[in-house]
């Protein structure tokens, strides 16, 4: 797999097997769970993007583009294979692919589970900077003096004539 999805299969976790949803080889929400899984693998105690149920977070038809070429039997799958089988459907519906990938990249990094693990790691506060922000040095009005002391380089409006 190309991009960001390429690492997804060679992460912690990606020796694991299917997991608990084998039992349901055909159903879409069984599939799209384990697809997550080998997207975003399990690492350490933290569950893949699958186990941490993010698929609910993820309309379908956001992901049956890529659920629609899995081949039968892909939650029975070894992980390896599982990898090697969303390759192909990467190459062979790369824009069904990016949308599921990008949609499974909102719902994982968005979950507090993992912004708390992302907080931990760092130690950088897992937020948007905004509305919060951060600290900033004061600004030094003078870095403009130079600015201000040029001659204006546009037309003034009033000068504008139909």
């Amino acid at each position: 797999m190309s991009g960001k999805g390429a690492g997804a299969g060679a992460g912690p976790g990606a020796g694991t097997d299917a997991g608990p949803d084998a039992s349901a080889p055909g159903d879409p929400a069984t599939l799209l769970v384990a697809v997550l899984d080998r997207l975003l693998p399990p690492h350490g105690d933290l569950p893949g993007a699958g186990g941490l149920g993010l698929a609910a977070q993820i309309l379908p038809e956001r992901a049956e583009g890529v659920l629609a070429q899995l081949p039968a039997g892909f939650t029975a799958l070894a992980a390896a294979e599982q990898t090697a089988a969303l390759a192909a459907v990467e190459q062979a519906a790369l824009a069904a692919f990016a949308l599921l990938l990008k949609f499974a990249y909102i719902a994982y990094y968005r979950d507090p589970r993992v912004m708390a693990r992302i907080e931990q790691a760092t130690g950088y506060a897992a937020r948007p900077p905004q509305p919060l922000g951060y600290e900033l040095e004061p600004a030094d009005p003078t870095l403009l003096d130079v600015v201000k002391a040029r001659a204006p380089h546009y037309r003034d409006t009033r000068e504008v004539t139909r």
